[in-house]
């Protein structure tokens, strides 16, 4: 099985997409999830593809700074292991870091973290065509910086 493995989020976007595993492997946060939109290459088309194939955001973390619940306004920051699959079914938002702090947005929440390290994870077995790249998006992705991949698409 062909994974592609990054220790950045430049090409990937898991916005809008449901959260379908979330667990704590000693200090590692798993979160995997329906889809993910990915910036490529592909056999020189510049284009947005979506991958069905698991897609997975793998944080080494340091420590919880806060969790909040906004719906039923709770704090699970000094609880984050008893309730981090809650976080399964919700729908992922955004995920962003400055240095070592990294933040996670979902539907009715946030957490924020300092972490060591984090990789994105993509099996592209289902990678789909899903839109060209705009004028904007080439002037910020370059082109020779997209990744670079032959992978069979299904363009429908």
């Amino acid at each position: 099985m062909t994974k592609l493995v990054y220790n950045h989020d430049k090409f990937f976007v898991f916005t809008d997409t449901p959260i379908t595993k979330c667990f704590l492997d000693n200090q590692f946060l798993h979160i995997e999830c329906e889809f993910v939109y990915c910036f490529f290459n592909n056999s020189g088309k510049l284009a947005v593809y979506s991958s069905e194939g698991h897609p997975k955001v793998v944080i080494q973390l340091k420590k919880i700074i806060n969790w909040t619940n906004w719906e039923n306004q709770e704090n699970y920051t000094n609880e984050f292991k008893q309730h981090i699959s809650s976080l399964i079914g919700a729908e992922f938002l955004e995920f962003s870091y400055k240095d070592n702090i990294g933040k996670i947005i979902y539907v009715s929440g946030e957490i924020k973290f300092e972490f060591i390290d984090f990789q994105m994870i993509v099996s592209p077995e289902n990678l789909y065509f899903y839109r060209d790249v705009t004028k904007e998006e080439i002037q910020q992705f370059l082109p020779f910086e997209l990744p670079k991949i032959q992978l069979p698409v299904s363009f429908h």
